[in-house]
């Protein structure tokens, strides 16, 4: 029901999978844009989405966004950081193509002690403290509106979800 609330205009979902977050903002997004590196789970995501006229589909690297400065809304970064040798590089792409004005939002991992368990995940890193996530939005030119701990997972080990809202000015 929240979803009524937003009008993302041209969302950016940045490790997008099968498309499930698109298939939630297609409807209210001008354009909704998914991007993953796997070409598997982009055709996941286009057979799933095949009705929408509104979203468009791309493999790509979340550290070299394969788009032009300032072309989204509002790019999403959801469980994507974990897996980035170079969080704050994927943070910089991320501000490079939204416009001014344009949201980021991002969820991730807190830093945890749990390596052999994300590992088995693919994770290669094992998350960020809130005041890192927040300093590196900030050193990329995003204006900080939201950082901290939203959540917590019910089952052990317990991961904590930090969540990034950040304007471009």
């Amino acid at each position: 029901g929240l979803l009524a609330l937003l009008s993302p205009g041209a969302a950016l979902d940045v490790g997008s999978g099968d498309g499930v977050i698109a298939r939630l903002l297609a409807p209210r997004a001008s354009h909704s844009t998914c991007l993953d590196q796997s070409q598997v789970v982009i055709d996941a995501a286009r057979a799933r989405l095949s009705a929408r006229t509104n979203v468009s589909f791309d493999v790509g690297d979340m550290h070299r966004l394969p788009y032009g400065d300032a072309s989204f809304d509002q790019v999403l970064l959801l469980h994507v950081l974990t897996y980035s040798q170079d969080p704050v590089q994927a943070l910089r792409e991320a501000a490079r193509v939204l416009r001014p004005g344009g949201l980021l939002v991002a969820s991730t991992l807190a830093r945890h002690e749990h390596e052999t368990i994300s590992s088995t995940y693919g994770h290669l890193n094992t998350g960020l403290h809130p005041d890192e996530l927040a300093t590196a939005a900030d050193a990329v030119g995003l204006r900080v509106q939201q950082c901290g701990v939203s959540s917590r997972e019910r089952k052990a080990p317990f991961f904590d979800i930090l969540t990034l809202v950040a304007e471009q000015d």
